[in-house]
């Protein structure tokens, strides 16, 4: 966390209710994308720029179902590009690599068990239940797999683990068995002003690595590691550890199907459910055992091992690829020769075949003669691969260190600027509007009101993406720092001068949310004249939910009990009926491209999800049944006959 994923950023989701009208448009993107042949991921930048094109023509045409509002046709223009290649990206990944499709161990005590998406961390193996991609990710996957749909969050309440950690200033300790490289220890020491002491180990390490071996085919690689698997499973127990789940299953497989290995000497370590080291602990790994892991058997396990077969080596480890780092490297070797006893590991990497085979001329030998030059030139090539990942590692962190941190930092102190200005405007602004209130209504008011002020901010600070991720220099920071006093704070503090309600309802919402938020706040204190009013804001700023009407007419009636207000109450409640049904067509429209979704699934994919299993389908028809329902009784009250 200190290292690896210093610039990880922990936020809560703040997900803002203007962006749920975003469904159709994510639809009408994945079903674009789909629409694609992609010959080579690495080309498609300009696939990218022409549905960009394409969907920002549908807005314009009023074909997709956005709000008509010039702030929501700024944010989709912006992000269009950002959502498709998202898209583009959702299209090619993969499950069991970067995420896992299966039901949540959070998830498992409830009656309806659905797959999920969960992310994966792939150092770690660790299934991440609460992290969820941003930018349109995760809602792509949703369609991909049809799982329910998510509106999309914004970024507004955030820590880095950078700064978390630097809270802690000169009381920062820790313990750690895979320091790494120089670099990395240099770059810890500059960024958290720490020093290092090496305590050596109580008990000798006798950890030997050998035998690596190299392929340039799948289908050589799985045959490799599973007959290496089954020699050295004769005297001891092996630990292959794999990059990720499809890699554990494949290797499952081989060893199972296509080698005859019984499959119940061969433990899977791959979900948090699965408990292999209070299996091991129970009955110690001895000769004959297998286990296939992810990375979650290759950090912090700690698998006992039958003390016996310390005379034939101990526990041996198979690394089936090249960690991005030493550290991992480490922590999977790791795993064995632990507390004095013996341990040995090696690689069984599958290597690019497109480098190896010009520089050694492989292509002009026979598959037995290209073995034979391949377990020749294996600690070679593996070495040059080592090196070749050192020295990403090594330009990863230097980036880190110049680039990356200073755009954390600007993150940061834009937050701080944040938060000190709602402080302040909260304390001498928001309060004194509601001083008559009681205590518990005023916190409603000030949370309503700060709650817009966070979605601004959110909106702000995912519009200067862009330039944050430009920034390399201090000048660029500070430039920045001052462009959001001008554009942002100063701006909300002009509007903000004068501390009336009616000016805060006039000048500050301006959105048909902001203003439905504040409403219904004013309807639970029972204020129907202030609540009106919030109301007809919402409506003259588009809303198109119909909820303003509705409430509008709530209001009326409670405020003109003696008039006869029939009509207008039945003229409002006639245009929410009117924006329902337009929800209708556009949600019928949603269902129908829903129906399709099956049809774009891959032979693997209906390998995870059945073609008969549609939860973004449900989804779609249950909120259809819920438009149904208001409609039904918008009708009853508004009559058979109505004026226009």
């Amino acid at each position: 966390m200190c290292l690896d994923k210093a610039r990880h950023v922990l936020y809560l989701s703040h997900e803002i209710q203007t962006l749920k009208w975003l469904e159709t448009l994510f639809i009408f993107i994945w079903t674009s994308v789909n629409s694609k042949k992609i010959e080579n991921p690495n080309e498609i930048f300009q696939d990218i720029k022409d549905i960009s094109q394409y969907i920002r023509q549908l807005v314009k045409n009023k074909h997709i179902f956005i709000p008509d509002s010039d702030y929501m046709k700024d944010f989709v223009n912006y992000k269009i590009e950002r959502w498709v290649d998202s898209a583009f990206q959702a299209r090619i990944m993969k499950e069991d690599d970067h995420f896992v499709l299966d039901i949540s161990k959070t998830d498992e005590q409830k009656s309806k068990k659905q797959k999920t998406i969960i992310v994966l961390d792939k150092d770690t193996g660790v299934e991440q239940y609460s992290t969820r991609w941003s930018h349109g990710l995760a809602q792509f996957l949703e369609l991909k797999y049809r799982r329910k749909f998510s509106v999309e969050s914004l970024k507004a309440v955030f820590i880095s683990n950078k700064a978390f950690f630097q809270i802690y200033k000169h009381r920062l300790y820790g313990l750690t068995g895979t320091l790494g490289s120089e670099n990395s220890q240099n770059f810890l020491s500059d960024l958290y002003q720490v020093q290092f002491a090496y305590i050596p180990t109580s008990k000798e390490k006798y950890f030997y690595q050998r035998d690596n071996k190299i392929c340039i085919e799948y289908g050589d690689w799985l045959d490799l590691i599973a007959r290496e698997t089954i020699e050295k499973a004769k005297k001891r127990p092996v630990l292959i550890i794999c990059e990720n789940v499809e890699s554990t299953e494949n290797i499952w497989n081989e060893l199972i199907i296509r080698h005859s290995v019984p499959h119940h000497i061969i433990t899977k370590y791959r979900r948090d459910g699965d408990n292999v080291e209070e299996k091991f602990e129970k009955k110690p790994a001895t000769i004959g055992d297998i286990i296939i892991a992810t990375n979650k058997g290759g950090r912090g396990t700690d698998i006992h091992v039958n003390g016996q077969v310390n005379k034939d080596g101990g526990m041996h480890v198979i690394l089936t690829y090249l960690p991005e780092n030493v550290r991992v490297e480490e922590q999977a070797f790791g795993r064995t020769a632990r507390n004095g006893a013996q341990g040995t590991g090696q690689y069984i990497l599958l290597v690019d075949k497109s480098i190896y085979q010009d520089i050694y001329e492989l292509n002009q030998l026979t598959n037995n003669q290209r073995r034979t030059k391949l377990e020749e030139l294996s600690d070679v090539i593996i070495e040059r691969e080592i090196i070749s990942r050192d020295n990403k590692e090594a330009a990863r962190l230097s980036e880190l260190k110049q680039k990356n941190i200073l755009q954390l930092e600007v993150e940061e102190e834009l937050f701080t600027k944040f938060n000190d200005f709602k402080k302040e405007i909260s304390e001498k602004t928001f309060k004194p509007l509601f001083k008559d209130k009681s205590e518990k209504s005023q916190e409603k008011f000030i949370n309503a009101l700060e709650n817009i002020l966070k979605n601004r901010w959110a909106f702000w600070l995912d519009h200067a993406k862009e330039k944050i991720d430009a920034i390399e220099t201090s000048q660029q920071k500070v430039n920045l720092l001052k462009e959001f006093d001008s554009s942002f704070i100063n701006e909300l503090i002009n509007l903000l001068k004068n501390s009336s309600f009616d000016h805060l309802l006039e000048k500050f919402l301006s959105q048909p949310e902001e203003a439905i938020h504040i409403g219904k706040v004013f309807l639970s204190e029972k204020d129907f004249f202030n609540a009106k009013k919030c109301f007809e804001k919402g409506i003259l700023y588009g809303d198109i939910s119909g909820f303003s009407h509705i409430a509008l007419t709530y209001c009326n009636i409670n405020l003109k009990p003696e008039e006869n207000i029939k009509k207008e109450s039945r003229r409002h409640l006639k245009k929410a009926l009117n924006s329902l049904e337009s929800i209708k067509r556009n949600l019928m429209s949603n269902l129908k491209m829903a129906e399709l979704l099956p049809q774009s699934a891959t032979a693997d994919m209906l390998r995870k999800v059945s073609s008969e299993e549609n939860f973004y389908q449900d989804q779609i028809s249950e909120k259809l049944k819920v438009i149904g329902s208001h409609l039904h009784y918008l009708r009853q009250a508004v009559g058979e006959t109505v004026e226009p």
